[in-house]
């Protein structure tokens, strides 16, 4: 049997350094308190700790630039950045547009700590469109990449979308609030 940790980033593992609502740049993250710990106890018992993130800042335009918010790159860099801050990280997958249709994986590489391989993921036909959450395609295709059963899996977020994507995919679902308290 095989455990799946499988976690929401921004407002469940990390907040922006800066204090704005947004991460600004890569080295603007920070953990929320008790999330290392936390994780380092899933580890320990075994778990395959995974991100699944919804990027939209990379597909909404700046009104006054008229450039998008983020760039691609800076969020595939700011996904390595956490999960150098949180090195339990095997893998991450993250969604950048608005319709759920693509999704980029970043692994880390085996015996290589702190050395990333990244992946585009296109939908294929049972996930067109649905790797945005609420939908749940980000979850059952990290799922279906490590050979975890729903009921032996855990999705923990901050938010209702969070919580639809794995109502969706019949994992069990944990706000971060009462994960981190159990834990303490």
């Amino acid at each position: 049997m095989i455990k799946l940790l499988l976690l929401d980033k921004d407002g469940t593992l990390i907040s922006p350094k800066a204090g704005h609502k947004f991460v600004e740049h890569p080295a603007d993250q920070k953990l929320i308190k008790g999330v290392a710990k936390t994780i380092a106890q899933y580890a320990a018992e075994g778990w395959t700790i995974a991100i699944v993130s919804n990027q939209g800042r990379c597909n909404t335009v700046n009104p006054d630039t008229g450039e998008t918010y983020k760039k691609l790159e800076e969020a595939i860099d700011e996904m390595k950045f956490c999960m150098k801050l949180i090195p339990e990280v095997s893998r991450a997958m993250f969604c950048p547009d608005m319709k759920g249709v693509q999704a980029w994986e970043i692994l880390q590489l085996p015996d290589h700590l702190g050395v990333f391989d990244c992946l585009k993921k296109r939908a294929g036909v049972q996930n067109s469109g649905l790797f945005r959450k609420p939908n749940p395609g980000m979850l059952l295709y990290t799922m279906q990449e490590i050979g975890a059963e729903a009921q032996d899996c855990l999705m923990v977020g901050d938010l209702e979308s969070d919580e639809a994507a794995a109502l969706a995919a019949g994992v069990p679902f944990m706000y971060v609030g009462k994960w981190l308290n159990l834990s303490s």
